[in-house]
């Protein structure tokens, strides 16, 4: 959907941000090459398109629930909350696991 679309954007500029050198990865349109890839008819990009689309609905409720908001809406410090919560599978807490194996 077009939230799905401007969420996965932003976590994309989240984790790719503008910089003097760089554009931003929605700028050269990374979160358009996830869902061209996860929408192709191909076998495994079923689980691929359930993950995403999953993760991106786990990161609007937590946004909801910490900041009132979706992650659309959350200043750079509140989305970097959130993705330090599930940057690292490894490390993240037992309530970020879901958020983590999607990040």
């Amino acid at each position: 959907t077009t939230a799905e679309m401007a969420t996965l954007g932003a976590l994309a500029d989240m984790i790719i941000p503008a910089d003097a050198k760089s554009p931003s990865a929605t700028a050269v349109g990374a979160h358009h090459y996830i869902n061209e890839h996860v929408s192709a008819p191909f076998d495994n990009n079923a689980r691929d398109l359930v993950r995403i689309r999953g993760g991106v609905s786990w990161l609007n409720l937590e946004s909801q629930q910490r900041f009132g908001k979706p992650f659309t809406g959350l200043t750079v410090a509140q989305k970097t909350a959130i993705c330090d919560d599930i940057c690292y599978l490894p490390k993240a807490k037992a309530g970020y696991q879901a958020g983590a194996r999607f990040f």
